[in-house]
Protein backbone atom coordinates (compact mmCIF):
# COMPACT_ATOMS: atom_id res chain seq x y z
CA UNK A 1 0.00 0.00 0.00
CA UNK A 2 2.58 2.20 0.90
CA UNK A 3 4.47 1.45 -2.19
CA UNK A 4 1.49 2.65 -4.42
CA UNK A 5 0.55 5.66 -2.43
CA UNK A 6 4.30 6.66 -3.17
CA UNK A 7 4.32 6.28 -6.74
CA UNK A 8 0.48 8.01 -7.26
CA UNK A 9 2.08 10.70 -5.38
CA UNK A 10 5.61 10.96 -6.67
CA UNK A 11 6.88 11.05 -2.78
CA UNK A 12 9.56 9.18 -1.08
CA UNK A 13 9.01 6.42 1.53
CA UNK A 14 10.35 8.32 3.95
CA UNK A 15 8.10 11.96 2.80
CA UNK A 16 5.14 9.73 3.22
CA UNK A 17 5.91 8.38 6.58
CA UNK A 18 6.68 12.09 7.62
CA UNK A 19 3.33 13.17 6.54
CA UNK A 20 1.56 11.17 8.70
CA UNK A 21 3.89 11.12 11.70
CA UNK A 22 1.15 13.44 13.62
CA UNK A 23 -1.57 11.21 13.45
CA UNK A 24 0.55 8.34 14.76
CA UNK A 25 1.86 6.92 11.65
CA UNK A 26 0.84 5.30 8.11
CA UNK A 27 -0.30 2.31 9.82
CA UNK A 28 -2.43 3.98 12.43
CA UNK A 29 -4.37 6.58 9.92
CA UNK A 30 -4.85 3.32 7.90
CA UNK A 31 -6.89 1.41 10.32
CA UNK A 32 -8.59 4.39 11.90
CA UNK A 33 -10.09 4.75 8.32
CA UNK A 34 -10.85 1.20 8.22
CA UNK A 35 -12.82 1.05 11.71
CA UNK A 36 -14.69 4.40 10.84
CA UNK A 37 -15.66 2.37 7.73
CA UNK A 38 -17.04 -0.49 9.61
CA UNK A 39 -18.63 1.89 11.79
CA UNK A 40 -20.23 2.85 8.79
CA UNK A 41 -21.35 -0.68 7.57
CA UNK A 42 -22.45 -1.49 10.58
CA UNK A 43 -25.60 0.96 11.25
CA UNK A 44 -25.89 0.92 7.37
CA UNK A 45 -29.58 -1.27 6.53
CA UNK A 46 -27.65 -2.53 3.78
CA UNK A 47 -25.26 -4.63 5.71
CA UNK A 48 -27.56 -5.84 8.76
CA UNK A 49 -27.34 -9.62 7.70
CA UNK A 50 -23.50 -9.87 6.99
CA UNK A 51 -20.98 -11.68 9.23
CA UNK A 52 -18.69 -9.76 11.47
CA UNK A 53 -15.93 -12.20 9.73
CA UNK A 54 -16.92 -11.08 6.34
CA UNK A 55 -16.70 -7.59 7.38
CA UNK A 56 -13.95 -8.07 9.52
CA UNK A 57 -11.53 -9.61 6.21
CA UNK A 58 -13.04 -7.32 3.77
CA UNK A 59 -11.92 -4.48 6.18
CA UNK A 60 -8.10 -6.39 5.13
CA UNK A 61 -8.18 -6.99 9.74
CA UNK A 62 -6.61 -10.77 9.82
CA UNK A 63 -9.47 -11.70 11.83
CA UNK A 64 -12.91 -11.55 13.26
CA UNK A 65 -11.16 -11.37 16.89
CA UNK A 66 -8.16 -8.79 15.67
CA UNK A 67 -10.92 -6.48 13.99
CA UNK A 68 -13.24 -6.69 17.72
CA UNK A 69 -9.90 -5.46 19.97
CA UNK A 70 -8.93 -3.14 17.37
CA UNK A 71 -12.54 -1.21 17.16
CA UNK A 72 -13.31 -1.66 20.89
CA UNK A 73 -10.06 -0.03 21.44
CA UNK A 74 -11.21 2.97 18.59
CA UNK A 75 -14.78 3.23 20.07
CA UNK A 76 -15.05 2.05 23.68
CA UNK A 77 -17.50 -0.34 22.27
CA UNK A 78 -18.00 -3.85 19.88
CA UNK A 79 -19.40 -4.07 16.28
CA UNK A 80 -21.99 -6.03 18.28
CA UNK A 81 -22.65 -3.10 20.82
CA UNK A 82 -23.19 -1.26 17.88
CA UNK A 83 -25.52 -3.27 16.09
CA UNK A 84 -27.53 -4.00 19.35
CA UNK A 85 -27.94 0.30 19.88
CA UNK A 86 -28.33 0.66 15.76
CA UNK A 87 -31.13 -1.75 15.43
CA UNK A 88 -32.66 -0.59 19.29
CA UNK A 89 -32.41 3.34 17.68
CA UNK A 90 -34.17 2.12 14.48
CA UNK A 91 -36.96 0.28 16.60
CA UNK A 92 -37.70 3.88 18.63
CA UNK A 93 -37.34 6.33 16.33
CA UNK A 94 -38.37 5.28 12.78
CA UNK A 95 -35.09 6.30 11.88
CA UNK A 96 -31.87 4.32 10.52
CA UNK A 97 -29.03 6.45 12.81
CA UNK A 98 -26.06 7.78 11.12
CA UNK A 99 -22.45 7.02 12.41
CA UNK A 100 -22.55 10.40 14.50
CA UNK A 101 -25.76 9.37 16.29
CA UNK A 102 -24.50 6.47 17.48
CA UNK A 103 -21.10 7.80 18.54
CA UNK A 104 -23.15 10.85 20.60
CA UNK A 105 -25.04 7.65 22.13
CA UNK A 106 -21.69 6.03 23.06
CA UNK A 107 -20.64 9.09 24.48
CA UNK A 108 -23.22 9.69 27.14
CA UNK A 109 -23.27 6.26 28.18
Amino acid sequence: MADDLCRRFELSRASLYRLFEADGGLARYIQEQRLDRALRLLVSPSSRGNRLIDLALDLQFSSDSSFVRAFRRHFGITPGEVRELSETWLRETGAVPGPDDLLQLIARR
